[in-house]
């Protein structure tokens, strides 16, 4: 049928009241035969254009998953790194939708910007260390949940070997370790510490990662990666605060002591 219309003279850039067209909506679907009818015609130019949130069909493809469709258009030559209204490109959208895949295509052939920033100076690091576990279970299958490693993890870790900036901060100047902190997220930790996260960057509020340890009460394991990894137990915050002052209760307290005096021995040992 849509065959027959162009043949007909058709307009295949022709838009909706939201500025889709049809290349839109076959990106945000999948229509695999759609999107080659559109090929004879004038697609090519019309591959990056936008509609009125500012999005690509690329944009619809990485959110809506449609992987086979994604590297069509990349072929057809789209901009993978157009950004929308929001600020946010085909890589902010893939990520924050736990697209894995979807990711590994937009950075391997695309060779997406991943430290591109949206409007809240997201990078894509950023916006998968703040997403809870609800937030990936709503996105991710029963058969990637039951995968070795997290999508999560596979995520960040495919970010950081791309280059992704390990200490980007947002507007509230948080970082993906204060973020996967604030999760009580281990592994995360561990990986964004395996790849040089700076344990004293400060939050907007003057927190280092040590000080958002003790006001959340974090589990001393945490304090010990943090210490181990060099984090200043000495500095303090816009109040005048150390991270030890600010632990709220005594049984935490001296459990991180413990940790600490552990810490401080090992590293005399070493010295010797």
């Amino acid at each position: 049928m849509l065959k027959m219309l162009l043949a007909h003279g058709a307009d295949a850039s022709g838009r909706d009241p939201m500025g889709s067209s049809v290349l839109h909506i076959a990106a945000k679907y999948g229509a695999r035969k759609v999107l080659d009818v559109l090929k004879g015609s004038s697609v090519r130019e019309e591959v990056n254009t936008v509609d009125s949130l500012g999005n690509t069909a690329l944009h619809y493809a990485a959110d809506c998953a449609q992987l086979d469709v994604a590297r069509e258009l990349l072929g057809l030559g789209a901009n993978v790194n157009v950004a929308n209204l929001r600020m946010a490109t085909p890589l902010h959208m893939a990520v924050s939708k736990a697209r894995l895949e979807m990711t590994k295509l937009l950075l391997e052939e695309g060779q997406a910007d991943v430290n591109a920033t949206d409007y809240q100076d997201n990078t894509a690091l950023l916006l998968l260390a703040a997403m809870t576990s609800s937030d990936m279970d709503e996105y991710t299958s029963d058969s990637e949940e039951e995968e070795e490693e997290s999508v999560q993890l596979q995520t960040a870790r495919l970010l950081l070997e791309h280059g992704a900036d390990v200490n980007a901060a947002n507007t509230a100047t948080a970082t993906p370790l204060h973020h996967a902190m604030r999760r009580y997220d281990l592994e995360l930790m561990d990986v964004l510490l395996s790849h040089g996260v700076d344990v004293n960057q400060r939050n907007r509020f003057g927190d280092t990662p040590l000080h958002q340890a003790a006001r959340l009460a974090l589990l001393p394991i945490m304090w010990q990666k943090l210490l181990e990894h060099g984090a200043d137990l000495t500095a303090e915050d816009r109040g005048g605060q150390t991270p030890m002052e600010l632990i709220p209760n005594n049984v935490l307290r001296a459990s991180v002591a413990e940790v600490v005096a552990s810490i401080t021995c090992t590293n005399k040992e070493k010295e010797e």
